[in-house]
């Protein structure tokens, strides 16, 4: 009689020895093929994946040996084990301590991730790091500099990729290495990549001309053909012949800017001097019979012997000559071809 039975509904047991029932479905636990399931006592609905006790058709956790109850029951990576027992929550391939390391803590962990660094990706779509710095490039606000991955270090001026405080040439967008990082003007733009490398205020083609190859370009120099000068300081030019006076052998001869054409280089065999002012064989003055054909004088070097007084250039000498005898043939040559226009 069920009076005396200390397990009334069921068959398989009568006697107090076997009479514990955990889960309180009349079935004893020695005969319950779920003990710890109210709702299942036969082998029909026995399978308990997890081992709880639970068994899998009424286990809103079935995966997990440590949740049997809604309240514990919320899987957001669908891997069977509940957020609240799973060290990775987000991540359907891992729900074990062995490979729950999630260094960017989005949920996927490294061995899963293809973005181990970056809290904004966890998946191949977005997976692209050019730079390798573990943050992808469409959350990366330095997709090109391995050594820059938030916003506070991401100014970029010349828009390489490589931000100014890792770029060698913060304003040079061809150059981002120490190998070409050589900027002789300081203007920026690297040496190898600038068309006017000593000019600190040209850094394009189309200021780029040079004309003396002084480094200077045109626009910028103020002695734009002269070799040895590109400051203010000696950029004057008396006859405007493009060589400035500190530079010019012959500062007031726009026809000439050479040793060679000059007064401080003339000689008897490669300039004419004067007959009247000079005479080679010690005839009078006037005479000139030892000139050469072409009105060139014998051989001989004559500047020292220059008819010059002693407060007088060279070619304040020549000015007052020629003023005095203008229908000499030297004089006419000279001035034809506007040797001392300036001085005269």
């Amino acid at each position: 009689m069920d009076i005396n039975d200390p397990a009334p509904k069921d068959p398989k047991c009568w006697e107090k020895a076997c009479a514990v029932d955990t889960d309180g479905d009349g079935i004893m636990d020695v005969n319950d093929p779920a003990p710890k399931d109210p709702k299942c006592w036969e082998v029909a609905c026995a399978k308990d994946t997890d081992g709880d006790g639970i068994v899998d058709i009424n286990d809103p956790a079935p995966r997990d040996p440590k949740c049997w109850e809604k309240a514990c029951a919320v899987d957001t990576d669908g891997d069977g084990i509940m957020d609240v027992n799973d060290p990775a929550p987000k991540d359907p391939k891992c729900w074990e301590d062995a490979c729950a390391k999630d260094t960017d803590g989005d949920g996927i962990v490294d061995i899963n991730d293809p973005a181990p660094m970056d809290p904004k990706c966890w998946e191949d779509a977005c997976a692209t790091d050019t730079d390798g710095d573990g943050i992808v490039d469409m959350n990366d606000p330095a997709p090109r500099d391995p050594k820059c991955w938030e916003h506070s270090c991401a100014q970029d001026s010349d828009g390489d990729g490589i931000m100014d405080i890792n770029d060698p040439a913060p304003k040079d967008p061809n150059c981002w290495e120490k190998a070409c990082a050589v900027d002789t003007d300081g203007d920026g733009i690297m040496d190898v990549n600038d068309p006017a490398p000593k000019d600190p205020k040209c850094w394009e083609q189309s200021c780029a001309t040079d004309t003396d190859g002084d480094g200077i370009v045109d626009v910028n120099d103020p002695a734009p053909k002269d070799p040895k000068c590109w400051k203010n300081s000696c950029a004057q030019d008396a006859d405007g012949d493009g060589i400035m006076d500190v530079n010019d052998p012959a500062p007031h001869d726009p026809t000439c800017w050479e040793l060679e054409c000059s007064p401080a280089g003339l000689n008897k065999v490669r300039k004419p001097v004067p007959s009247q002012v000079y005479n080679d064989s010690g005839h009078d003055l006037g005479e000139t019979e030892d000139v050469l054909p072409g009105n060139k004088t014998l051989t001989g070097d004559w500047r020292d012997e220059w008819p010059s007084k002693e407060e007088e250039t060279q070619d304040e000498s020549i000015s007052r000559i020629c003023k005095e005898t203008p229908d000499t043939a030297w004089c006419k040559d000279w001035l034809k071809k506007g040797s001392l226009a300036a001085a005269s």
